[in-house]
């Protein structure tokens, strides 16, 4: 669950309260009270949305759910955050999302590393950072490091 205690200032809580606003299911009352008119959300390897007018669209049609199949039997959605940081302007919120269904199962779980520039108190841009293979076909990505040198 989002915890706004975890903000230590003023842009960390505006950062966090966009992500509790998504998880209590009221993205679109996030979009309207909480960024720009000219907002720009970016899941990089999926979607770049200008503007909140093509955000409500987009959201406001499902077709984020239609387009992710994993994500097509979603109707709850959580996050952990596990760290919260800024300088100056910018947030970063690294978390863990999980999305169930209907029965509680959870469909999908993937880490995030979220980037929130805000200005005035609003949201100007996020840009959210995961494993999109696991959105697209549903899989766990295997992941091989090499650390030896």
């Amino acid at each position: 669950m989002v915890d706004l205690s975890l903000a230590e200032n003023e842009n960390q809580k505006i950062a966090l309260s966009f992500l509790k606003h998504i998880e209590d299911g009221k993205f679109i009352d996030a979009l309207h009270n909480l960024c720009r008119e000219d907002v720009t959300l970016h899941a990089i390897g999926i979607r770049k949305l200008e503007g909140r007018a093509e955000a409500f669209n987009h959201f406001g049609s499902l077709r984020h759910i239609k387009d992710v199949p994993p994500l097509r039997s979603t109707s709850s959605y959580t996050s952990d955050v596990a760290c919260v940081a800024s300088a100056g302007t910018r947030v970063f919120v690294e978390r863990t999302d999980h999305h169930h269904d209907s029965k509680g199962r959870e469909l999908i779980t993937t880490g995030v590393v979220s980037v929130f520039e805000i200005s005035d108190g609003r949201i100007v841009s996020l840009r959210d950072f995961f494993e999109s293979a696991r959105f697209r076909d549903g899989t766990k990505p295997q992941l091989q490091l090499d650390i030896s040198t």
